[in-house]
């Protein structure tokens, strides 16, 4: 792919990937909302029989009034996450859910995908680099070709006088000349455009090995990135289970009345952490994995094959 397209596929995944982060915050604080609303509902009926505080259940309806202001937090930057996509594709029509999320918890082919070699000739900066190079040296060359002095030849048959066994003597054949131009103030502008040229070579030969040294940084950061950022999505999704667990059974302990709002909201909050850390993470490897892509100069639908 071109250096264009590269930065045009990275601008689009980045613009979904937000897209797809911020839906899924929206669906992560709904379903808090609907976690304490029926923590509410049954702190209600608790203090309806007597069972618990006036001041336990306003607890819970101050929580549910902040997972609701979060809601709606969620859903206005999910309205300009929307709005980013589809000034890039002109169209939202997306499936909210992580593209390569699955082929990530395969070891394996990730280890596959972060080992790759850095092919410099793969990447089109390098590309663009090493072509401004040639050119200069071809530019260059015709430039010293004009310091040499331009060499004039002819060549005439026809008669001439020679001397032949001590007398003058007409006689027919060829003759020929050959004459070198040197015009003092053309050498010296060619002069200085060589140095010019000399020195807009030595330029694009800088600029290549920068960009060779950008390139291999990139690509040891990237790859770097990847691999960690992936262990930390799984190792997010194992926390977001047991966050699960640890919430139901807490709602279990305050509907039998053996646990206070307090301690409701403290598993309530674990798990709202838990699950924007588990999108967060996945968000993160999307982004790195593009990254680690476009360094090696492929596309994101080729990179993994």
């Amino acid at each position: 792919m071109t250096g264009q397209n590269l930065t045009v596929e990275e601008r689009g995944v980045e613009a979904l990937t937000f897209r797809i982060e911020r839906e899924l915050e929206v669906e992560v604080t709904k379903r808090i909302v609907a976690m304490q609303s029926e923590s509410l509902r049954v702190a209600r009926a608790r203090y309806d029989h007597g069972l618990l505080p006036e001041q336990e259940v306003e607890k819970v309806s101050v929580d549910l009034e902040n997972a609701r202001s979060r809601e709606t937090d969620a859903q206005i930057a999910a309205l300009a996450s929307r709005a980013e996509l589809e000034s890039l594709l002109g169209q939202d029509g997306v499936r909210i859910e992580w593209p390569w999320k699955d082929w990530f918890s395969d070891v394996t082919r990730v280890g596959s995908v972060a080992s790759q070699e850095l092919k410099l000739e793969a990447r089109p900066d390098w590309r663009a680099a090493k072509r401004k190079v040639q050119a200069e040296e071809e530019r260059l060359s015709q430039s010293k070709a004009q310091l040499w002095p331009s060499f004039d030849a002819s060549l005439i048959y026809g008669y001439y006088d020679g001397v032949f066994s001590g007398g003058n003597i007409s006689q027919t054949g060829w003759t020929g000349t050959l004459s070198a131009t040197v015009p003092l103030f053309d050498r010296l502008i060619a002069y200085s455009g060589a140095r010019v040229q000399a020195a807009t070579h030595f330029s694009a030969e800088v600029a290549l090995e920068q960009v060779e040294r950008d390139a291999r940084a990139e690509w040891s950061q990237v790859r770097d990135a990847f691999r960690t950022s992936v262990q930390a999505a799984l190792a997010r999704e194992r926390t977001l289970a047991t966050s699960r667990k640890l919430f139901q059974d807490g709602l279990r302990r305050f509907r039998a009345g053996r646990a206070a709002a307090n301690e409701l909201n403290v598993d309530q909050a674990r798990l709202l952490d838990s699950e924007l850390f588990a999108v967060q993470g996945w968000s993160a490897a999307h982004l790195a994995y593009s990254r680690l892509c476009h360094a090696l100069g492929h596309s994101v639908w080729r990179c993994a094959d």
